[in-house]
């Protein structure tokens, strides 16, 4: 089967990344499914890919592209 490495390094997870004020409640959260809305590395994928974007669209938007 294939082998997927996901490492999130110094990238907090996306609860912690939204509700940091409540860090303490997330520092048991773990990604144990492939896919899935709550702990998976399809949501932490997806929240990556988004942030990567957004950029690139309000730079489209600005620019009139």
């Amino acid at each position: 089967g294939n082998n997927i490495v996901f490492e999130v390094k110094t990238r907090a997870t996306a609860p912690l990344r939204y509700e940091i004020k409540n860090y303490i409640d997330y520092l048991d959260y773990e990604i144990v499914k492939f896919r899935g809305h709550h702990s998976s590395f399809e949501r932490e994928f997806y929240d990556l890919i988004r942030g990567g974007l957004l950029k690139y669209i309000m730079q489209m938007k600005i620019g009139r592209m």
